[in-house]
């Protein structure tokens, strides 16, 4: 769930550095699992949260975030900082 969740985020507020990853046309993007660029004409890179937090991690490491996961006594997820550090 929280993969879900900060997939929609980061596909909200970066598309413009998704956009940037899909270099190779419509389809999966090579190297990155749970990123589509659509080939029904749209220009919008989307994100599948549902392959996993540590996936949506990598990406937006790809696209120039550092995000720090923060978690409970029990190991669940609490929190997550995002720092903007470039592409």
């Amino acid at each position: 769930m929280v993969g879900t969740v900060f997939a929609k985020w980061l596909e909200d507020a970066y598309q413009d550095r998704l956009h940037s990853l899909a270099t190779h046309g419509p389809g999966a993007i090579a190297g990155y699992y749970g990123v589509t660029l659509p080939d029904d004409g749209s220009a919008r890179v989307t994100l599948n949260g549902a392959c996993g937090l540590r996936s949506m991690l990598h990406i937006a490491e790809s696209c120039g975030l550092q995000v720090e996961v923060r978690a409970n006594s029990k190991g669940r997820t609490t929190a997550l900082l995002v720092l903007d550090v470039g592409a």
